[in-house]
């Protein structure tokens, strides 16, 4: 799509993802593609709680869809009942008439569309106008409209059912619903008659019938369909989840379990008792199969896993069991099945000589295997028949739980992970079994998984003590020792950081040493537990601040450096792992070298990342960060220049909405900012102000770098008034201080910093317009910086400040006694010194003016504050 090199991004809309099968999996496609993309897709779903965790990981805007309006399903119903298609035997409905059908859809543009449907419905003999009437009088004010907008389209299903079928009918009209909720492919009227064992005239009764409420595939067509396929996802809702309460049974909802019961049994019967024995003695083939015997052939293994407990062979009632099915009979099977699925196994039949019934679906399904991905799912299916004839063979479940695995891989599917989970846990080993500790690490891997997903801490807590039992079964010399013990300490590092236990990280510590120790020089895996006991150390080291904790973590990444020579894929990371710990070195003590090595490091790993790598505006970020460091250490003027080379190339590999942007406009703003303070050029302010504003745009309240966007703009704004004098900037400068002051706490290692700086902000307006809300509220301030820790700085300062203030104060009004009561003896001493003031006052020239100097205690004051550098560069993870 880029060498089409389009001046514009292609756009993809993905209408109803909820509806997807498998959206997880094509959410988690979507993840990794870098930006800026070639494309734009749109997606349009219900709510639903795996969509926005998987939403929220991309770089996307959410927009809440509204209700239709009522103008705009008047208009729909104008364009489809006036245009004339319709027989409306002069009695077209008027413009009340559609304004009172609108009014009943309640903004539900498919309760319209189903109207319209079953206004149309060919097969109705009423005419149009009668079924216009009845709705209209079904859907009347008596309704319960505490039932909302479901509840109307809840109803308009009911009574449409209700009307389309007669009593007699409605009965088998659940069934051949069940049938189709679970249907895996589109079936002619005759076939699916004989697979659901309705009769073949009453199924096409009920086909054409259910036309009325078709919205999806052509209304027309003599295919039964997947109920998915058909209608609305509404409509499958309403049938599988009934609430109304009602005696007559086409009412009740529908199992999917029941559903895949029926089938299960009815292709059991087709194909064991029909098919096979009518070619007993004989050779069947593939392509001699008619009718419903394809589908049967394929599916019967689906049904009737999903129909019945893993531990029963056999549908209650049902004519055939898988007990009781022979060994001819099921070679037959397997015979015809393989080749149904793929064509590569055309001529497979032999290998299967002399296998056990009991034994052959796990054959089938070895055979299938559990790479191609599109025929996963009859390996699982196979799989799934293997642990009801073998339910106490390990093998089959350890299988099973290995193939649910590369499902859930493939799909992200929760239900798939907790299958994974069951299977492994039927999967286990009794001790002292060989195997058992390969068991046990299944289990507990795909538990952790489950925590990191869902984050119950009862799956983290059996994950460790899985892992525990595992590493007990694997003693020195055990090849796989190394492996338990990583993961044990990973799942330790994991707790630790959820629950900040540090005997949690000093285990994972010892862990993690003795993993390395069991990978010696020149062990092939030997860098990954270099990377992460290193990790591990960095974060005590970020907790307990020891610095030889420090340094080891850097011998180790260099030594995991040197066994990643390019163009290892991972020497990128290994390259950013060092860079990372040896920039926290160099912030602890400040050593030249350490930051140039930084700045050689992040180069390489930039070279490792031509575009369109996915991290490469992170390593252009972490590059210009240290070249900006490096600036600030020296002054050397050609490493701030290529900081901001570097910050404006990130930049445009983070476009609108990718989660990372406000960080990189907040970074070349900073950037740019220290290059006006050097240079002096008015054009580099201008673009640091404009960038901040769009930075503090992308964080809404309660992003947690909002204050600190807020603060980095106030401080460009007061330089730009401090330069020009344009008072619109101070009283920005105001309005951006209170709100940063407003989202801390009074206990933030800041807020005494704010408070100071919307201070100094309001006495500077003060000095220009002489108002007394300014010079109150900077004595407010000055009073609340008093509530501050004696050994602040900024105490102190208040004190001096305010004793100035109070002068401008008494000099408007006269009177501050109310300001100082409350506080502390140096505030009680202010308060004497405000009485001698007001002697003093009256014994002044008649103007009551003192001379200039009494703001001169303001002066040497800072009001060109130490502008906070928030940066929000991404890191890549180790």
């Amino acid at each position: 799509i880029r060498a089409l090199e389009y001046p514009y991004q292609l756009v993809v809309v993905v209408d109803g993802l909820d509806e997807w099968r498998n959206y997880e999996s094509f959410l988690a496609e979507l993840v990794p593609i870098p930006s800026p993309s070639p494309l734009k897709f749109i997606l349009t779903s219900r709510f639903n709680y795996t969509i926005e965790r998987a939403v929220d990981k991309m770089p996307t805007r959410k927009y809440p869809l509204p209700p239709a309006s009522q103008a705009i399903i008047e208009r729909y119903f104008h364009q489809h009942f006036l245009s004339g298609h319709i027989d409306w035997r002069g009695r077209e409905p008027d413009d009340d008439k559609i304004r009172r059908l609108a009014a009943r859809a309640d903004g539900l543009l498919i309760w319209a569309a189903t109207a319209r449907l079953l206004v149309t419905n060919k097969f109705d003999t009423r005419y149009p106008h009668e079924i216009l009437d009845q709705i209209l009088s079904s859907e009347e004010k008596v309704v319960n409209q505490k039932d909302g907008p479901e509840g109307q389209l809840e109803r308009l299903y009911r009574d449409a059912i209700s009307t389309l079928f007669p009593p007699h009918v409605r009965g088998i009209l659940r069934t051949f619903l069940a049938a189709t909720v679970v249907l895996q492919e589109a079936l002619p009227i005759g076939d699916f008659a004989h697979l659901s064992g309705i009769p073949a005239p009453v199924t096409k009764e009920i086909h054409q019938q259910l036309a009325a409420l078709q919205t999806q595939g052509n209304p027309k067509t003599d295919l039964v369909t997947p109920a998915t396929q058909r209608f609305h996802p509404s409509f499958i809702k309403f049938i599988t989840s009934f609430t109304t309460e009602s005696d007559d049974q086409t009412f009740r909802a529908i199992s999917t379990t029941e559903a895949h019961y029926i089938l299960a049994k009815r292709c059991l019967e087709i194909v064991f008792v029909e098919l096979l024995s009518s070619f007993r003695g004989k050779t069947c083939t593939y392509r001699e199969l008619r009718g419903v015997e394809p589908y049967a052939v394929k599916f019967w293994p689906l049904h009737f896993s999903s129909g019945t407990p893993r531990q029963q062979l056999a549908p209650p009632s049902c004519k055939v069991g898988m007990d009781l099915i022979s060994e001819e009979a099921m070679h037959l099977w397997a015979t015809l099945f393989l080749p149904c699925i793929a064509a590569r196994f055309q001529d497979s039949h032999n290998s299967l000589d002399g296998i056990q019934k009991s034994v052959l679906p796990y054959k089938v399904a070895v055979m299938i295997g559990n790479e191609d991905v599109t025929t996963l799912s009859y390996h699982i299916q196979c799989l799934e028949i293997a642990t009801r004839l073998q339910p106490l063979d390990i093998g089959t479940w350890k299988a099973l739980g290995v193939a649910y695995r590369r499902l859930q891989e493939q799909s992200q599917s929760n239900r798939d992970l907790d299958e994974e989970i069951t299977a492994f846990r039927h999967g286990l080993e009794p001790g002292p079994h060989p195997d058992r500790s390969t068991s046990l690490n299944n289990l507990a891997n795909a538990l952790q998984d489950r925590f990191e997903r869902r984050g119950a801490p009862n799956d983290l807590d059996e994950a460790m003590s899985l892992h525990r039992e595992a590493l007990l079964l694997r003693p020195a010399p055990h090849p796989d020792r190394s492996t338990s013990l990583n993961n044990l300490a990973n799942a330790l590092r994991t707790c630790f950081e959820r629950r900040g236990a540090s005997d949690d990280l000093d285990a994972a510590m010892t862990l993690h040493r003795e993993a390395l120790l069991l990978r010696p020089a020149p062990h092939p895996h030997r860098s990954r537990p270099l990377n992460n006991l290193a990790a591990t150390l960095q974060t005590r080291f970020e907790h307990r601040g020891d610095s030889n904790d420090l340094d080891e973590a850097i011998s180790l990444h260099r030594e995991a450096l040197l066994l990643w020579p390019a163009p290892h894929p991972d020497r990128s990371a290994s390259l950013y792992n060092l860079a990372a710990a040896l920039k926290i070195r160099f912030s602890q003590g400040g050593v030249s070298n350490d930051l140039d090595e930084v700045i050689s490091l992040h180069r390489e790993a930039l070279l490792l990342r031509p575009e369109p790598h996915s991290n490469r505006s992170a390593s252009l970020n972490n590059l210009a960060n240290a070249l900006q460091t490096r600036f600030e250490q020296r002054g050397a003027s050609n490493d701030l220049s290529e900081a901001i080379s570097f910050h404006r190339e990130a930049l445009l590999l983070r476009p609108a909405r990718h989660p990372d942007r406000s960080g990189s406009l907040n970074n070349l703003a900073n950037a740019l900012q220290t290059r006006f303070e050097q240079r002096g050029v008015s054009n580099d302010l201008d673009e640091a102000i404009s960038l901040y504003q769009e930075a503090l745009l992308l964080r809404p309240e309660p992003h947690p770098d909002r204050s600190g966007s807020l603060n980095n703009l106030a401080n460009a704004l007061k330089t730009r008034f401090e330069k020009r004098g344009a008072l619109n900037d101070l009283d920005d400068v105001i309005s951006l201080r209170r709100e940063a002051l407003l989202l801390r706490p009074a206990h933030h290692p800041l807020y005494s910093n704010l408070l100071k700086r919307l201070a100094v902000a309001l006495r500077i307006r003060f000095d220009q317009g002489h108002l007394l809300h300014d010079i109150t509220e900077a004595i407010s301030l000055y009073k609340r910086l008093l509530d501050c820790p004696v050994q602040d700085p900024n105490r102190a300062w208040s004190l001096k400040q305010l004793r100035a203030a109070l002068r401008e104060h008494h000099t408007l009004i006269g009177d501050h006694q109310d300001i100082v009561e409350g506080t502390d003896a140096e505030g009680l001493a202010l308060l004497k010194f405000s009485s001698e003031l007001s002697l003093r006052t009256e014994l002044a020239e008649p103007n009551g003016q003192f001379s200039s100097s009494s703001s001169s205690d303001l002066s040497g004051q800072s009001y060109t504050s130490d502008r906070a550098q928030f940066v929000t560069g991404t890191k890549v993870p180790p």
